[in-house]
């Protein structure tokens, strides 16, 4: 470029020149030599044309931008001065006008024209020498496509305008054919591309290649991933060995870490769900939380080390420090909930370990094993005491509409409530003693036709013992008149025997009156019983035979159970082998009746 400038100035001078000799007076002179001399008497001979001056200097054409393009047919090497549009010296090179550089660089590049093309590597005179931008003035955009090296190594590169890849091999190997929309940063992450992922970190998700909608954080998170579906891993390890398992997340140091086809399960914390592999549909939140399980589904824990002993169970909850099952991990549908609470058998459920001493259900526990509610709505304060006894509220001020029961019917009705032995259906052979519900609920209208509540049945008790105490009470009262006017009827007779001084012979009748009459029969005690009872009775002096019979309600004879001695006495009955319900016993003097009574047995 520089020797056609030179050339063309040389030419464009020598014209000026001759045309100046023509005209020239003095000093310009045409040596022998064949060159020409301005200013000068000897024109170097090595030259054409010397000009020498140190006041003056060659004023060549000067035009403006629109005259120059307006110079018909310029011959190539023609020279002019533009004076707008970029001032400087302009030549023709044969085909578009030129400008000639100035001897220094142009430090703004202020001649490029825009836009401005590199063909070729821009490379620094020296290694590692000079810098692309500074501090003060950055570049605003850098536009890629390939890789950006450091060290000798690509750490940086755009497969496409959707795919960014930063450290050395991130996603440099099948990613550019399969990758779409992906990010991955850090040595070998998402080595083979996939679709929609991004991974962070040394060899995370280095595998994948038809996974898509995946996020991996951390080293070697996600990292034999291949075709696994919107899985998210954060933590060292996190989800290491999934392959195709899809809609997982593992957050936590070696989370879900050896889950390889498992799906829908979620281990939040170090370890957690660690040894899983094709499990599903699990949730483990806490260090080592369901850490053993293998194949397991649908369980759920919560807390350090919950569940972390279960294998291959399923359908198991784990809530607290340390819930577990038993060594074998293969308790399924169990739930352990409190503080190193233990289960070891399937379809069972325990609440707090063997410290906890009281549960409170919607109301503090308190000093009782069990209590519920303060309000009719939530079980109005009802207990079980610590020895295991389940108690109501009774308070009389937790209850209204009261109805007083006329208890002349409630002995017949008990009578005709039917009491069997029976077993509630699948229970083996766990007997029981007691009414139906619906025949309870039809005789006395409590409850309903298929529970009924230990307080109705006490209350129907109470109720039938203050009708049995009642009719003692009569018959008490009755047998009491009688022995006043037996008393009576034997003092008269001693009284006569005295003033007649005789000894009067007594009829059979009256004999048998004297020595019946006294016997009486009282209730036994106490009534109701549940094993054994008492029966009191009061004999005569003289007599031959007396017995105690015991019947059922149907008048059938039971036991017959002879008695001895004289005035007041006592029969221990013992009932281990009767049902419960109501009997009746009576006392017989000389083969008579003396009087009944009815006994309830209740087991």
């Amino acid at each position: 470029m520089k020797k056609q400038y030179f050339t063309g100035f040389v030419y464009t001078v020598l014209l000026l020149t001759i045309l100046f000799l023509q005209t020239a007076k003095g000093q310009n002179i045409f040596p022998s030599t064949g060159a020409a001399g301005i200013g000068t008497v000897s024109p170097n001979a090595s030259s054409l044309l010397e000009i020498k001056s140190t006041s003056q200097g060659i004023l060549i054409p000067r035009m403006t931008k629109t005259k120059r393009d307006a110079i018909v047919s310029p011959a190539e090497g023609l020279l002019i001065y533009q004076n707008n549009s970029t001032p400087g010296f302009y030549y023709y090179n044969g085909s578009a006008w030129t400008s000639v550089s100035p001897n220094s660089a142009n430090n703004t590049l202020s001649n490029l024209a825009s836009p401005t093309a590199v063909n070729d590597n821009l490379l620094p005179m020296t290694d590692s020498s000079v810098n692309l931008g500074s501090a003060d003035s950055s570049w605003k955009s850098l536009y890629l496509k390939g890789k950006i090296y450091i060290g000798g190594v690509p750490n940086i590169y755009v497969v496409s305008s959707n795919d960014f890849f930063a450290g050395p091999n991130a996603g440099s190997n099948l990613a550019y054919l399969y990758g779409q929309r992906n990010t991955g940063i850090g040595t070998n992450a998402l080595l083979y591309g996939g679709y929609s992922n991004a991974a962070v970190g040394w060899d995370a998700m280095q595998t994948d290649s038809l996974g898509s909608y995946n996020a991996a954080l951390g080293v070697l998170s996600l990292a034999n991933n291949v075709s696994g579906n919107e899985n998210a891993a954060a933590g060292n390890a996190a989800m290491y060995k999934n392959e195709t398992g899809s809609y997982n997340t593992g957050i936590g140091s070696a989370a879900l870490s050896g889950n390889i086809s498992g799906n829908n399960n979620v281990a939040v914390g170090a370890y957690a769900l660690y040894f899983s592999s094709y499990s599903q549909n699990n949730t483990g939140v806490g260090y080592y939380s369901l850490h053993s399980s293998t194949t397991g589904q649908n369980n759920t824990s919560l807390g350090y080390n919950a569940g972390s002993n279960i294998k291959t169970g399923s359908g198991n909850i784990f809530i607290g420090y340390n819930t577990n099952c038993g060594t074998g991990g293969a308790i399924t549908n169990s739930t352990a909930i409190g503080n190193d609470v233990t289960i070891t058998a399937n379809n069972s459920f325990v609440l707090g370990s063997a410290d906890i001493t009281s549960w409170g259900f919607g109301v503090a526990a308190g000093t009782r094993a069990v209590k519920v509610g303060t309000t009719a709505a939530n079980g109005n304060g009802a207990y079980l005491t610590a020895g295991g006894t389940w108690t109501n509220t009774s308070a009389r001020s937790k209850k209204e509409d009261f109805q007083i029961q006329d208890i002349n019917s409630i002995l017949e009705k008990i009578n005709r409530l039917e009491v069997t032995k029976w077993k509630y259906k699948g229970t083996g052979n766990e007997y029981h003693y007691g009414p139906m519900a619906d025949d309870f609920h039809r005789l006395f209208s409590v409850g309903d036709d298929s529970s009924t509540s230990d307080m109705d049945k006490t209350g129907v008790l109470f109720l039938g013992m203050q009708q049995l105490i009642k009719l003692n009470n009569d018959k008490d009262s009755i047998i009491q008149q009688q022995d006043d006017k037996i008393s009576t009827l034997e003092s008269r007779l001693t009284n006569l025997e005295a003033i007649m001084h005789i000894q009067l012979p007594l009829s059979n009748i009256q004999q048998q009156t004297i020595n019946v009459f006294p016997a009486s029969l009282q209730q036994n005690a106490p009534n109701p019983f549940s094993n054994a009872t008492t029966i009191h009775y009061t004999l005569p002096q003289n007599y031959s035979s007396a017995k105690i019979i015991i019947t059922d309600k149907n008048g059938k004879i039971l036991k017959e159970i002879n008695v001895s001695g004289t005035g007041k006495g006592g029969l221990k009955f013992d009932a281990a082998t009767l049902s419960s319900g109501a009997y009746q016993y009576s006392l017989y003097v000389n083969e008579r009746l003396i009087d009944t009574k009815q006994m309830v047995l209740s087991k």
